[in-house]
């Protein structure tokens, strides 16, 4: 069991433990990480494999920046994949991080019908973004990767 997993029942806490622990293991796998804040554009984070490095976009907030860290922490742990991969890589990448920061506990205490503003006070709750939180709810689908 890992911290993630072993963490109280307080979703706060397991939003606040969850990416540095993934961090601390990509740092274990890797010995040296480089965490950087920079404009990225439209995205919110990057993985530059080559020099084990993960770029946070500088005006995330503190949701978005856990999510993003959480997230970019699995892909580095996975590593690098072939581009015919790429969609199915970040797809999973998704769910693991859902899997990660929506504990399912919040999930079934959910009611039936989800609106923006339920999916805004489960992210406040969690601490993760909009984003996130629908990725815990509707895991996005996982599409076949393309063989050459």
């Amino acid at each position: 069991m890992n911290e993630c997993e072993a963490a109280p029942d307080c979703p706060l806490h397991r939003a606040a433990v969850c990416p540095l622990t993934r961090l601390r293991e990509a740092l274990a796998q890797h010995g040296q990480i480089t965490l950087r804040s920079e404009d990225l554009g439209d995205l919110m984070g990057v993985t530059h494999f080559p020099s084990n490095t993960i770029a946070l976009h500088r005006d995330l907030g503190m949701p978005e920046w856990r999510s993003t860290l959480a997230h970019e922490s699995h892909h580095l742990i996975r590593g690098p994949v072939p581009h015919s991969h790429a969609e199915h890589e970040e797809v999973l990448v998704r769910h693991l991080t859902a899997a990660d920061l929506v504990p399912v506990e919040e999930l079934t205490a959910l009611p039936r019908t989800l609106d923006d503003d339920v999916m805004q006070v489960l992210a406040a709750r969690l601490g993760v973004d909009h984003e996130q939180a629908d990725d815990g709810i509707s895991p996005p689908t996982i599409p076949f990767p393309v063989v050459a």
